[in-house]
């Protein structure tokens, strides 16, 4: 979702001082990380994921049979 909308950044696995940084760079710099509704939209469909999840959860719930 990050890389799609551009809403955020990601920091580098296992590194707390670039999380930190990145943190207040991004708080420093927060219009530039807005997410941009129509990049959210596009990426996510509230009922798609919510199909998602049901799906899921019934695959697990018959796995565990």
């Amino acid at each position: 979702m990050v890389a799609r909308t551009g809403f955020g950044r990601l920091a580098p696995p296992e590194d707390p001082e670039g999380l930190a940084r990145l943190l207040v760079e991004t708080l420093r710099d927060r219009e530039r990380f807005r997410p941009r509704r129509e990049a959210v939209v596009a990426c996510f469909d509230p009922q798609r994921s919510i199909d998602d999840y049901e799906s899921l959860f019934r695959r697990v719930l018959r796995d565990a049979r």
